[in-house]
C-alpha cells in the first residue's frame, strides 16, 4: 500500500544499466528510495531549508503573545 496521492516511478535503475540518470538538487533528499523535501527541525537565522510545522509551533510558543483590544492588553 502506498502513500495517498504518491506517484511511483523508477529513476536510476541497477548498476547494469537502465533507468534515467538524475541529480538531486538542494532542498531535496532521498531516504530509503523515497524522494522528499529536506527540512530543518529548528528555526535558525541563516538556515534556508524550509521548517516543519512542529518547528514553527515551538518557535512561536516561546514568544509572549498579547492580544490587544481597543488599545488595551487582554
Amino acid at each position: 500500500m502506498g502513500t495517498r496521492g504518491a506517484l511511483k516511478g523508477q529513476l536510476g535503475g541497477t548498476a547494469g544499466g537502465g533507468g534515467i540518470p538524475y541529480q538531486i538538487g538542494a532542498g531535496l533528499k532521498v531516504e530509503e528510495n523515497v524522494l522528499m523535501v529536506d527540512t530543518a527541525n529548528v528555526v535558525e537565522e541563516d538556515n534556508t531549508k524550509p521548517v516543519t510545522s512542529a518547528a514553527v509551533y515551538v518557535e512561536i510558543s516561546r514568544r509572549p503573545c498579547w492580544l490587544t483590544v481597543k488599545g488595551q492588553r487582554v
